[in-house]
């Protein structure tokens, strides 16, 4: 695809600042939304956490598959 390490090395720090912005903001919104009923909160905070590592793992195996392919 690219072949340019700057451009990727870049383009890898912009997408880790989106997903950081959108991470502390959808946990914020959540505790906005639901602090008077906490076990709501709760259950989406769990859900919220659990998609993230899910997303973690996910990019793992994409990149290792990458890997082998050179």
């Amino acid at each position: 695809m690219v072949n340019s390490f700057w451009l990727i090395f870049i383009l890898r720090i912009l997408l880790g600042f989106g997903i950081g912005i959108y991470n502390s903001l959808a946990v914020s919104l959540i505790m906005m939304i639901y602090e008077n009923n906490k076990t709501e909160l709760d259950r989406l905070l769990g859900f919220q956490n659990i998609m993230n590592d899910v997303g973690y793992i996910a990019s793992a195996f994409i990149i290792c598959y990458l890997v082998t392919l050179s």
